[in-house]
């Protein structure tokens, strides 16, 4: 897994042992930077269910403004901020542990311009298997 363009092309992301932290393959990141490459500059991101922080760390490196990446899991945060390090893009970044993830689409528009929601493997709703980028109105 790595950075596609931008800022920390190339940089090669660090990945969880184990199946609680479902990585977001580099086609479908692609695909998905393909269709929203024109709302990415200047962005706000909030990447939920944050894992590796590869999407918002994505976003950072095509010149988002900044980004917040919130896990339920202590793990993906310590994960998140190394990614962050080697990418050298913490400046623009904050990680927040937090119990309910979900709360933070209720917020969104008041906080980002675009949100990135990934669950892991553990959540079995169907709705939630399907990064999503939602624009503010």
């Amino acid at each position: 897994m790595r950075v596609i363009t931008g800022k920390a092309r190339g940089v090669v992301l660090k990945t969880p042992e184990g199946m609680q932290t479902r990585p977001t393959t580099d086609r479908v990141k692609e695909a998905l930077f393909s269709i929203i490459q024109f709302e990415v500059p200047a962005a706000r991101v909030l990447d939920l269910f944050g894992g590796t922080g590869q999407l918002g760390i994505e976003a950072l490196s095509r010149d988002a403004n900044y980004a917040v990446f919130v896990d339920e899991r202590e793990d993906a945060c310590r994960l998140i901020r190394e990614n962050l390090k080697r990418t050298k893009l913490e400046g623009s970044a904050k990680v927040k542990l937090k119990p309910n993830t979900t709360y933070y689409l209720w917020i969104f528009p008041a906080v980002a311009s675009q949100c990135f929601y990934a669950s892991g493997y553990s959540d079995p709703s169907p709705s939630m298997e399907v990064e999503v980028s939602v624009p503010m109105l």
